[in-house]
């Protein structure tokens, strides 16, 4: 079995269930307060996952030039989550598609 298979399948699952849990966010609360608590649990698990690479004795590489974009990736997915959310705040489903 090719190694990589077994991530991609993880986290098709984990983007599925990241749709299903903004849909329900989108319809009950706030796009940004929904975002603020999106963002925080991913930082959360990012900070616990960094801290124990760390511990294991694995290197933590932090560059410049790499920063940049991946800050310019926060904000694509910071504004991209926002509009989400106000798609399902204004009654835009998952499935919704374009009318002729």
């Amino acid at each position: 079995m090719v190694e990589w298979i077994v991530f991609a399948s993880l986290a098709g699952l984990f983007f599925g269930s990241y749709n299903v849990f903004m849909k329900l966010v989108g319809e009950e609360m706030t796009p940004s307060v929904g975002l603020m608590i999106v963002s925080g649990t991913t930082f959360l698990i990012a900070s616990v996952v960094t801290m124990l690479l760390k511990l294991k004795g694995q290197s933590v590489v932090f560059a410049n030039g790499p920063a940049l974009f991946a800050i310019m990736a926060g904000v694509s997915t910071g504004v991209a989550e926002i509009l989400y959310l106000i798609m399902f705040s204004k009654g835009g489903g998952s499935a919704s598609g374009l009318r002729w």
